[in-house]
């Protein structure tokens, strides 16, 4: 089980990682959008504690939505002015605090996938705007071990105080902001705030695949083999990511279209 914690994460992140290099950015996106840390943890949690305790977790990590998406606002709005640690700090502060109020919530993938959809709303309406274009950037040797190893951590972390911290916070700690922090951080020195903003502006369309998954976790759970549900929660991520990245495809051909109309 040790090694299983120490390498399923890690590798899902390596994958993540070097598939823009292996396949192209398009892909690469489409990944970065499914829940390559969450998942694996919520199925370790499974199996250490059963269905039951992982339906509770998932339920968590559905609203966790909301922690996500105020530490993007935090870190977006400080770095305009800030360095990058002063927004990190601040974004951390910002997630910590509403990750508590959650674990105050009623346990209800309603009520979760409610605060859910108002958290990515509040995020499309309210982020700072940027025109930067969020590309890819080359990926160091250190980069990528130190993706590989904090996965690692949380993943160990999380697994290892999931019985002292039950269900809620390990719900909640497995959608910490891993990602989210390694991203902002390297891209805030190497890129500059504007090209953050644009960053975590993009994270918020792998909201809805990552929503998927969660969701049916916490439905159905507690009624079919772990190993089913997770395949088919899967199967669902993927197909939301699919047709979420169609969408924008279409809407940003859309809107070029309309502009060049325009302007002639």
């Amino acid at each position: 089980m040790l090694a299983v914690k120490l390498t399923l994460v890690p590798v899902f992140l390596l994958i993540v990682s070097m598939s823009g290099k292996w396949w192209g950015p398009s892909v690469a996106g489409w990944l970065a959008g499914l829940p390559v840390v969450a998942g694996p943890i919520l199925y370790l949690l499974v199996l250490q504690h059963g269905p039951d305790f992982g339906a509770h977790a998932a339920t968590l990590s559905l609203s966790a939505i909301l922690a996500s998406e105020a530490f993007n606002f935090a870190y977006a709005w400080t770095c305009r002015a800030r360095s990058w640690a002063v927004a990190l700090a601040t974004g951390l502060a910002t997630w910590f605090v509403s990750a508590c109020f959650l674990s105050l919530l009623p346990v209800s993938p309603v009520w979760a996938l409610g605060i859910a959809a108002v958290a990515v709303a509040f995020g499309q309406s309210f982020l700072p705007r940027s025109a930067v274009v969020a590309a890819g950037a080359p990926l160091s040797r250190a980069d990528l071990l130190g993706r590989m190893v904090a996965g690692a951590v949380l993943t160990v972390l999380v697994t290892s105080l999931s019985g002292w911290v039950g269900p809620r916070w390990s719900g909640l700690l497995a959608v910490f902001p891993l990602l989210g922090i390694v991203l902002s951080v390297s891209s805030h020195r190497a890129h500059g705030s504007d090209f953050v903003v644009s960053l975590l502006r993009g994270m918020v369309l792998g909201r809805f695949s990552f929503a998927a998954f969660c969701l049916w976790l916490a439905l159905m759970l507690p009624h079919q083999h772990p190993a089913l549900v997770f395949a088919e929660a899967s199967a669902l991520a993927m197909s939301v990511q699919w047709c979420t990245k169609r969408m924008t495809s279409m809407g940003r051909v859309t809107t070029k279209v309309e502009s060049t109309a325009t302007a002639d």
